[in-house]
């Protein structure tokens, strides 16, 4: 088979603690670019022989090869760790890291790619620094206004095609990483809000296809919109939590078992309300009937215990669902559940995830 005769980069970053989703990464990458030449850079610190044998052993599978970069992650050491681990400062280091790399794809590991990356390789750089998805419009002006950006629209760098060149010239990494140093209490975002701040005037829009987060809205609306895209589990809920959208984590799923690995994703189970919500109904809808009456359960003791003030009603119903999932009848349970449940002013229904209340 011939490829593309221009080569496309492609970096992505992870510490130790990511490579499953990095292998999922990398297959959904392989599967949706089979037509194009790809140098693909895996850029780490702590990966283990195993894990390496493991990625390597993934892109024979399908044609491929990985570039394996150690990473000295001292210049990092100091700066503040918020939402995300230290490893997202990595991408930072790029420039220096990949000296013989002039232009690359810098792609998040929390991410599938299915959509042939081409388009987006052969968008004009011109003079931008960076080219990415600008965040949601509602977001903008407070966005703008926590890095100082006004009128310069604030993109998410889990996708971002990096001129890696311009960077070297212009020392934009050295600047990024002076900005996080002065402002440790600002850059709640890290090295995204530095590279906003730093590359400001200097980015470029790409359609929303390119960094789709389903935080823009429910999976059964957004998907069919954008069939082929590159999605994006940005943000504090994932595929591996189990109150996540199952649609979507099912996506997920589907490329780290591609993957062959025999990597796994620690599950995090429910603790919250209204993660238990969540994946209750989530269940129910799937007819999943024991899975959803633990949830319901646990739904109604954390809505019940300790109180003395519940309805007799409803504690009767409750107690008559627990019965019935004594005896294995985890359906007319879930019935009885979902009454009270809807009874207390609750969603008896799968609504979007980032729209429940004690979600996280």
């Amino acid at each position: 088979m011939r490829r593309s005769s221009e080569p496309i980069h492609v970096a992505f970053c992870s510490d130790s603690g990511y490579i499953p989703q990095l292998a999922a990464a990398l297959v959904s990458l392989f599967i949706s670019n089979w037509k194009n030449q790809l140098s693909v850079y895996v850029v780490t610190t702590g990966l283990t022989a195993r894990h390496r044998a493991s990625l390597e052993k993934l892109a024979v599978t399908f044609g491929r090869s990985l570039h394996f970069h150690d990473l000295d992650a001292s210049p990092l050491r100091g700066l503040a760790e918020y939402v995300q681990p230290q490893s997202t400062y990595y991408r930072l280091l790029l420039p220096g890291l990949l000296q013989d790399v002039s232009r690359l794809i810098y792609l998040d590991c929390d991410l599938v790619v299915e959509i042939d990356l081409l388009e987006l390789w052969q968008t004009p750089q011109q003079d931008k620094l960076v080219l990415g998805v600008a965040e949601r419009d509602e977001l903008q002006p407070g966005l703008q206004a926590h890095v100082g950006t006004p009128a310069d629209p604030y993109i998410n760098a889990g996708v971002i095609v990096m001129d890696l060149e311009a960077w070297r010239v212009e020392n934009v990494a050295a600047k990024c990483l002076q900005w996080l140093k002065d402002n440790p209490t600002v850059a709640t975002m890290m090295d995204q809000d530095a590279i906003n701040r730093v590359c400001m005037g200097r980015k470029a829009y790409v359609p929303l296809k390119w960094n789709l987060n389903p935080i823009h809205g429910p999976a059964r609306v957004t998907l069919p919109q954008f069939p082929e895209r590159i999605l994006h589990f940005a943000g504090p809920l994932k595929p591996w939590h189990e109150w996540y959208c199952h649609d979507l984590a099912e996506i997920f799923y589907r490329y780290l078992e591609r993957s062959e690995t025999g990597l796994e994703v620690t599950k995090t189970e429910a603790t919250k309300l209204g993660q238990h919500l969540s994946a209750a109904n989530q269940h129910w809808e799937r007819e999943k009937f024991t899975k959803a009456g633990r949830h319901y359960m646990t739904i109604a003791h954390l809505m019940t215990h300790g109180k003395t003030d519940v309805d007799p009603l409803v504690k009767h119903c409750v107690d008559v669902a627990n019965q019935a999932m004594v005896r294995g009848e985890s359906e007319a349970a879930c019935t009885h559940y979902r009454a009270v449940v809807r009874h207390w002013g609750l969603p008896v229904e799968h609504v979007d995830i980032y729209k429940i209340p004690l979600i996280r």
